[in-house]
């Protein structure tokens, strides 16, 4: 709910309402992501960077300057955690006959500025 409506109040609210009153079934609560919401915040602001006109992958430099800026003290988990994201979006991003998928170049102008 966070990430599609926003943490403020009224959604808040609304959400514990609903689940208060058993409206809420257990596959459609949203995942407890608190532990992930860093590598979330990097790989949106990281996605942002991508090489090859914004189809190729993040690129290592891309992800060691964010590292440093950020004071990330594993960087080798670090870099495991993003690469294992971006891997899954270059998936997801691409058709069965290796052209861009709509929803790749819709996610990258939707997450531009969302932090």
């Amino acid at each position: 709910w966070s990430y599609k409506f926003g943490k403020n109040d009224s959604t808040v609210l609304f959400y514990h309402k609903l689940e208060s009153d058993g409206k809420i079934k257990e596959e459609d609560r949203e995942p407890d992501v608190r532990f992930f919401e860093f590598y979330i915040f990097a790989f949106n602001e990281l996605t942002t960077v991508r090489s090859g006109l914004g189809d190729g992958p993040i690129s290592f430099v891309a992800i060691s300057e964010f590292a440093r800026r950020y004071d990330v003290e594993d960087f080798d988990e670090f870099l495991h955690v993003i690469r294992c994201m971006d891997n899954e979006f270059l998936k997801v991003s691409r058709t069965e006959d290796g052209t861009k998928n709509k929803y790749k170049n819709n996610h990258n102008q939707n997450q531009r500025g969302r932090y």
